[in-house]
């Protein structure tokens, strides 16, 4: 998985830092938080004992920020320690090579950080990024695209859609389900790792559960696609009869009055909404339980709209 392939604000590495050193014993200062001000450009100070660790924060260091380079060389600490994600510029990098003992951390630094000391935050926002939650906020865009479209009586051949539809979506549920089945005693037996082996082993294992998840989500995507171009109002009808359903209203209800582009924000609070409130091994594992979870909520919602229409045929 690419790195860090999400909108991402400084504001939102100092968060993943400072709960990185937390979780190792430091006390941490965020200057910007505070409003205090420290020459050199210091975001950060983490301190444990005699220790002092001084961090400057980019998301892609530019030529003129190398001009600082040399105040945050010479701040009074033990460590300076220059933080990116995007590869700095050439100046940049140049400037920096003058100054061999500040360390840096890059992208595969900060993931490899995160990760060994379970930042819960970047751990979401890491698993949020596979391309399986881009299909389904694809199939929401569809679903909300869609909702204004008058809905006419339907023939024969917008049943045979539905019922195509239907053979998608209960595909993507039963794979869901059965790698939720397949997984869950693992991923919950895990008591003893002190050195996150098994933690890295797991979330290698994740990833390629998402993976495979991605092709039955981007198949069901397709079908939505094809339903949409040959009669959008039956997804209209399936907009109306699921937005007042309990496990749907949440999503839903808010999505009916915003635009398209509030759809990956709402949709990611959606699914994290019932995270356990801490790290456990288990976390892993929720993630594909939540998916399971949202994969059925789309084929009940392909059910109650086949049957609502039905009723209405009667």
């Amino acid at each position: 998985m690419e790195l860090f392939n999400w909108k991402l604000k400084e504001e939102d590495l100092h968060e993943y830092i400072i709960s990185a050193y937390e979780s190792k014993g430091y006390k941490c200062t965020n200057f910007h938080d505070s409003g205090a001000s420290v020459e050199g450009g210091v975001d950060i100070l983490a301190e444990k004992d005699n220790e002092k660790i001084a961090f400057c924060v980019k998301i892609k260091p530019i030529k003129s920020d190398a001009d600082q380079l040399k105040k945050f060389y010479e701040t009074p600490f033990n460590k300076k320690m220059y933080v990116f994600v995007k590869d700095p510029t050439r100046p940049f990098y140049d400037e920096l090579s003058n100054y061999p003992k500040i360390e840096i951390l890059n992208s595969k630094d900060l993931d490899l950080l995160f990760k060994n000391t379970k930042v819960e935050e970047y751990l979401k926002r890491y698993f949020y990024s596979h391309n399986l939650f881009r299909e389904i906020e694809k199939i929401i865009f569809i679903l909300h695209s869609s909702k204004g479209c008058k809905n006419d009586n339907l023939d024969v051949s917008d049943f045979n859609l539905l019922w195509e539809l239907k053979d998608r979506v209960v595909s993507f549920n039963k794979s869901s389900q059965t790698l939720f089945d397949m997984n869950n005693i693992r991923f919950k037996s895990v008591y003893d790792d002190p050195e996150n082996k098994i933690l890295f082993e797991l979330i290698d294992h994740l990833e390629e559960c998402l993976e495979y998840l991605k092709e039955y989500a981007e198949r069901l995507r397709v079908q939505f696609e094809e339903v949409k171009k040959k009669n959008p109002a039956i997804l209209s009808y399936f907009w109306m009869v699921c937005k007042p359903r309990s496990n749907w209203f949440e999503l839903l209800g808010p999505l009916n009055d915003l635009p398209s582009n509030e759809i990956p924000r709402r949709f990611f609070h959606f699914f994290f909404k019932r995270m356990p409130s801490s790290f456990t091994y288990g976390l892993l594992i929720w993630i594909l339980e939540e998916m399971q979870d949202v994969a059925e909520g789309l084929e009940d919602g392909v059910d109650w709209t086949l049957q609502d229409i039905l009723n209405k045929e009667k």
